[in-house]
């Protein structure tokens, strides 16, 4: 069974879990969020790419595109009343426009479309860590397993020194059904329903909606849309709030 020779094979990461059935304080995944990043920067790496994972065809598996979505919609709301950080040329987490505005992800137009010269951060991009953040994944263009493969070759080759943080659904032990994972490393998709994909991320974040006890894909389609929206809502909130850190770098 792959998920039994990954985890023989694969040393485990260490894994910070989350519950979002009781009281959720985004403040604690958010900072836990802002140390795995800036671990990363502190190896060299500038700017973050969310790889939001998953098909709005699933309930179970809608996790990412959904929170992919939130991310883009509160970006433009921030743009849209002409937020102060945002007009002083600060480096916004949601500065950029979003990569799901490109017409493909290996388009010959997609790094000019997903980061606009004339974007907030286009004078500082190249040499500020904390650069506008790219979101693909979403409701609109989800990256699902028929294009994974090209959306991972594509941020590779043009974001090589931009921190890749994979969002998913996952499946785990019954009991932890409803948390939210945060850890260092790749993010396996597909292993919860026996599907081979690629590996993908330097940060991973998952939501677990169902037990590993069943492999069946069509588990998926018997989860509680009420729970993957308020696993969405809690790790967007808690994204957003990295963005707040990042406003205030004192208190970072």
């Amino acid at each position: 069974m792959k998920l039994l020779e990954q985890l023989r094979i694969r040393p485990r990461p260490e894994i910070y879990y989350f519950n979002t059935r009781r009281e959720f304080y985004p403040q604690l995944l958010a900072a836990k969020l802002e140390e795995l990043i800036g671990q990363e920067f502190a190896r060299g790496k500038e700017g973050v790419v969310f790889l939001c994972i998953g098909t709005d065809r699933s309930t179970g598996d809608s996790l990412g595109p959904l929170i992919g979505h939130k991310l883009k919609e509160r970006g433009r709301r921030r743009r849209a009343a002409g937020s102060p950080y945002m007009e002083t040329g600060a480096a916004s987490f949601f500065g950029a426009a979003y990569g799901d505005s490109t017409n493909s992800a290996n388009s010959t137009n997609s790094t000019n479309s997903a980061y606009s010269t004339n974007s907030v951060n286009s004078t500082s991009s190249t040499n500020n860590a904390r650069t506008g953040a790219l979101v693909y994944g979403t409701l609109e263009r989800p990256v699902h397993a028929m294009n994974l493969e090209q959306y991972r070759a594509f941020v590779m080759k043009k974001f090589p020194r931009r921190v890749v943080v994979a969002v998913d659904a996952s499946v785990g032990n019954l009991e932890h059904v409803g948390y939210v994972t945060l850890g260092k490393g790749s993010l396996k998709p597909g292993l919860g329903v026996s599907k081979d994909l690629c590996e993908v991320g330097d940060i991973f974040i998952t939501g677990i909606v169902g037990g590993c006890t069943s492999f069946d894909p069509v588990m998926l389609q018997s989860v509680r849309l009420a729970m993957v929206m308020r696993m969405a809502d809690c790790i967007c909130d808690s994204i957003c709030l990295v963005e707040n850190f990042w406003d205030f770098p004192s208190v970072v």
